[in-house]
């Protein structure tokens, strides 16, 4: 069986809270008598009220044979991860934004196929849902996967209309043959799910 592994429910929420700031001053008292100052702070608008849910954060696929992993990249598997986003106690829209960090070891694939330990001929690929599940034929597409610690990808508003709640979907594939070899056994993708609320 191939999992996605429990670790891939590691949720790292962000919340910017107004604006925080931190100075740190170095005295230095030597003949010269310089003084190195660094100042650092975050802007950002009040979004302490807003979390995210991942209701099961651990998919496991199917088995696949290693003799049907030859021929040009594709899709063996399509699974869904849902995601829940709410803010409470704010009248302003709000726009949540996602990131992935994760580990990418296939050259060629922008970043975008995910797998754990060594290469092994297959990975897994992320898509944001449009509300429809592409087919296996043409869900690898680099263009339109979420890469690794790549651009942020906007997902749907939270305002007075949604109730500052919405739901939303990523689809997960099992694609592959990637590298040089296809390697039987089990394999896994370990992903942080980062979304940005402003």
């Amino acid at each position: 069986m191939i999992t996605a592994g429990r670790r891939s429910s590691v949720v790292n929420f962000i919340k910017r809270a107004g604006t925080a700031a931190l100075v740190s001053v170095l005295l230095s008292f030597s003949a010269a008598a310089s003084v190195s100052v660094g100042f650092r702070a975050v802007i950002g608008t009040d979004t302490s009220g807003c979390s995210m849910i991942v209701p099961d954060g651990t998919l496991d696929f199917s088995a696949v044979r290693a003799r049907d992993l030859t021929g040009p990249v594709t899709t063996y598997q399509i699974q869904p991860l849902q995601i829940a986003l709410l803010c409470q106690d704010t009248s302003e829209a709000v726009i949540p934004s996602l990131t992935l960090t994760g580990t990418t070891p296939y050259t060629g694939t922008a970043g975008t196929v995910f797998l754990d330990g060594t290469a092994n001929g297959a990975g897994f690929m992320v898509r944001l849902s449009s509300g429809s599940t592409p087919s296996l034929t043409d869900f690898y597409n680099t263009a339109e996967a979420v890469a690794n610690n790549g651009a942020p990808a906007e997902m749907t508003t939270l305002d007075s209309s949604n109730d500052y709640y919405s739901e939303e979907t990523l689809l997960v594939g099992l694609v592959g043959p990637l590298g040089d070899s296809v390697v039987p056994g089990p394999f896994s993708a370990t992903l942080v799910v980062n979304v940005v609320f402003q």
